[in-house]
């Protein structure tokens, strides 16, 4: 049938399975079909075949289907975390639309502004280097993500100290991150070897390992396989599960539920029917 959100003599028609913003298809007046909205303004941008008003008006519909174009540079379009560039391509990375976008020559404070208000509420905070950001969890205000200034993410922040070393990234920022690590939890132990950290987990007596290439160690096992494959010693290994308890905190016991004993049968009353006199 014919779309009040395309152009004249435009029509769409719902896919099956889909919902009426996500799962149209379209047929133009020369009866060629479109998988979607995008894919018809891709095909018409480059054919160069359509009047302007046709482009403008199939354009606007994107609107009523989920996408915006709120704080972002002139063109561009985003739905969850999709972004639509202004030749209707779709980015489905932050990192390669920030890029595109510098690309295009949109400036630092626009840049900014698009990772503020996406999905994830990227923000600056004065503990960062320079044009780093972070976001947090929300209701877990202490599980950090992280971003840099290319729009690369990162899920915490030694994978974002791992990638730097990996990538000769810059040692200021490097030697500027590392110091949270600490506020996030991680801490050094004599009995572990120089550079290497460990972190309680939200378990009672479960810990982590960091390396000091940010490897992470997702637990005690795994730490001790790592010594015993760097030549560790049977008594170097005792000693370290030794000096690993004495972190250990008392679990507290459950107080023990008072046992309910059976529920005695009630017996119905019996009724006895008068006797004849």
């Amino acid at each position: 049938k014919e779309d009040e959100t395309a152009p004249k003599g435009w029509t769409s028609a719902l896919n099956e399975g889909s919902d009426i913003n996500n799962g149209r298809r379209y047929k133009d007046p020369r009866g060629k079909y479109f998988f979607n909205r995008v894919d018809a303004l891709r095909y018409m941008v480059k054919e160069n075949c359509y009047e302007e008003e046709e482009i403008a008006a199939m354009k606007a519909g994107l609107l009523t289907d989920g996408w915006s174009n709120e704080y972002l540079p002139e063109g561009w379009m985003v739905k969850k975390k999709t972004y639509l560039s202004p030749t209707f391509e779709n980015v489905y990375s932050m990192e390669q639309a920030i890029r595109m976008m510098r690309e295009n020559g949109n400036s630092d404070e626009q840049i900014k502004k698009v990772k503020e208000t996406s999905i994830l509420k990227w923000k600056w905070e004065e503990n960062l280097p320079e044009d780093w950001m972070v976001s947090r969890m929300e209701g877990k205000d202490w599980v950090k993500r992280y971003m840099d200034p290319s729009g690369k993410f990162f899920l915490c922040l030694p994978q974002a100290l791992k990638f730097l070393c990996q990538n000769d990234g810059d040692q200021a920022v490097i030697e500027h991150l590392k110091p949270l690590l600490l506020e996030e939890g991680w801490s050094s132990a004599d009995f572990l070897p120089s550079g290497w950290l460990y972190k309680r987990k939200t378990e009672y007596n479960r810990f982590m390992f960091l390396s000091p290439r940010f490897d992470r160690l997702k637990n005690t096992k795994y730490y001790i396989n790592h010594m015993k494959e760097n030549n560790f010693t049977k008594e170097e290994i005792r000693e370290f599960e030794k000096q690993l308890k004495t972190l250990y905190c008392l679990i507290p016991k459950a107080e023990p539920v008072p046992k309910v004993g059976p529920v005695p049968k009630i017996k119905p009353d019996v009724i006895m029917a008068p006797s004849k006199i």
